[in-house]
């Protein structure tokens, strides 16, 4: 499903450069929005059985972008639920994961293409739920879990690049991995997505 995305994100590219190629759009400064869907790994986390760690993952930003090199935002992500199967198949456990983040951007233009390349370094905080859901199977197969709600701050990466398709509005790609500790485990988002600078 992300390579289809990504096919579509760049067809739809290719056709804005196609269409603009005589004036480049200039990315404009201010407040911004932004969706992302994609591909969400999880990992960092042991578990009693084997358990399905990548899955569907969406973010949300708002952003403040000071200068062509300098921006600021928060934002929220959304993973997939880690699913815990026992040795037979059957599913014991479910975790769910999500985190807040604060970051800096640091953005370098690639001439005057409307293409910009970027890279995020700031601070944020994961959260897992974890909830056993068939506890008779669990203690028959000698399955232990650390129950509840667990959190860890930690620090928040990322890097992609984007292109303004239409003045206000631009495409990105982008990884994101938001890092937690032994009970949360951290967070990785691979996602296209739109952006929208008021």
């Amino acid at each position: 499903m992300l390579r289809k995305i990504t096919q579509g994100l760049l067809g739809a590219m290719v056709l804005g450069i196609a269409a603009s190629a005589h004036a480049a759009v200039s990315v404009p400064f201010g407040w911004y929005f932004e969706g992302n869907v994609g591909q969400s790994n999880l990992g960092g986390k042991y578990y009693p059985g084997s358990a399905k760690n990548k899955g569907l993952g969406e973010s949300v930003d708002v952003g403040y972008k000071f200068s062509t090199f300098v921006a600021g935002e928060v934002g929220f992500s959304n993973y997939a639920t880690n699913r815990v199967k026992a040795a037979s198949g059957a599913r014991v456990a479910d975790d769910r994961f999500y985190s807040y983040d604060i970051a800096g951007k640091l953005l370098l233009p690639v001439g005057g293409t409307g293409f910009e390349v970027f890279g995020k370094l700031g601070w944020g905080h994961i959260s897992s739920d974890l909830t056993v859901t068939d506890p008779g199977t669990a203690a028959a197969n000698g399955m232990v879990f650390n129950r509840g709600t667990h959190s860890a701050n930690g620090f928040y990466l990322g890097a992609g690049a984007d292109y303004a398709a239409l003045p206000n509005v631009l495409v990105n790609l982008q990884w994101a991995r938001q890092k937690g500790n032994h009970d949360t485990g951290h967070g990785d988002l691979y996602t296209v997505g739109l952006t929208y600078i008021v």
